[in-house]
């Protein structure tokens, strides 16, 4: 065991790989400007946790996306709801305020008059 410059404990790792995986790392530590084999692996190591990780952070911000997405949906849904609902109560407060203009103009023009049932059509002879 040796020390890390942080004076963090290290241990050795060991990887057992083919001669000619070993040179291809020896070749890309070389091309990516590492020191050694070990920083290349180190850092890949890293890399892979970090690329890792963001997919795994990104799933689930997509996911909370289409959560938001379908709460939105059905707040629009039930808003519609609602506007059908006051418009179904206008359509009764039209209704009452047009049965009482006919009723009152009915009054006006056949006397004492409380409902459309009382209204007799005249016969043909008058």
């Amino acid at each position: 065991m040796s020390e890390d410059e942080d004076g963090s404990e290290r241990v050795q790792v060991s990887v057992w790989v083919n001669t000619d995986q070993r040179d291809e790392w020896d070749q890309y530590a070389e091309e990516l400007g590492f020191e050694s084999r070990a920083a290349l692996v180190r850092n890949a190591v890293r890399y892979y946790y970090v690329a890792q990780t963001k997919f795994q952070n990104q799933k689930i911000i997509n996911r909370l996306d289409d959560i938001d997405n379908t709460t939105n949906s059905i707040e629009s849904k039930a808003d519609s709801i609602k506007i059908d609902q006051l418009e179904n109560s206008d359509i009764d407060i039209l209704a009452d305020e047009i049965q009482f203009r006919v009723l009152s103009g009915l009054q006006d023009l056949l006397g004492d008059v409380d409902s459309i049932e009382e209204i007799r059509p005249r016969s043909s002879d008058e």
